[in-house]
């Protein structure tokens, strides 16, 4: 366990908190794992739904680490604001944080998708190179609820519409690479729910 900081009974009692525990233990192998196992990496970007994410877990588990992907698709004073919060969410919450960057302005093709790729194949490498089994993303129910609304205005029917996984494996051009598995322990909760752990942890997003 963490050591104590002041907020975290209040943290623990939360209904949103319990249930982001309860979803991150269930995803990563149940009660038949025991935390050391269940090392986890969590993306931060410095806002609220993945630092609400880090504070719930950190008050679960000494086994976090907080990653932020510095990226240059956005102005350098705001990239860096993002870095400078999230190293000061992982200080107050007393666990790592690692950065790492990584460039797509000039690649071809669409933007936001070579973003997506760019990111989550940081996340493995740094999930590689500290020994964590899992990556954790701040997705929330309200993410699923638009998810699903798009699908179906792109005409998705409702046999098969879907919104976004809880878990799934995450391939990784790593050589030899572990098994690496995405999760996302927020989709039971809101983006309000997100916020007021920011503001019992006295988080400013």
């Amino acid at each position: 366990m963490p050591a104590r900081f002041a907020f975290w009974p209040q943290i623990r009692k939360d209904p949103a908190s319990s249930r982001i525990i309860a979803n991150w233990r269930a995803l990563t192998g149940g009660k038949a794992i025991r935390d050391p196992q269940r090392k986890t990496l969590i993306a931060c970007s410095g806002g609220a739904d993945s630092a609400a994410l880090a504070i719930a877990l950190a008050a679960a588990s000494k086994h976090i680490i907080l990653a932020h992907i510095l990226h240059d698709m956005r102005p350098a004073l705001q990239a860096h604001a993002d870095r400078d919060a999230t190293l000061g969410l992982a200080q107050k919450l007393n666990i790592p944080c690692l950065v790492t960057s990584v460039a797509c302005r000039d690649k071809p093709g669409n933007a936001e998708a070579n973003y997506r790729d760019a990111r989550y194949q940081a996340l493995s490498q740094l999930a590689f190179e500290n020994a964590c089994p899992f990556i954790a993303t701040g997705h929330h129910r309200d993410d699923q609820i638009e998810t699903m609304l798009m699908r179906l205005v792109r005409g998705a029917g409702f046999g098969t519409l879907a919104g976004i996984r809880a878990s799934r494996p995450l391939s990784s051009t790593l050589a030899p690479s572990p098994p690496l598995t995405l999760i996302r322990p927020m989709l039971s909760v809101t983006h309000e729910d997100a916020q007021r752990l920011c503001l019992i942890a006295d988080y400013k997003w």
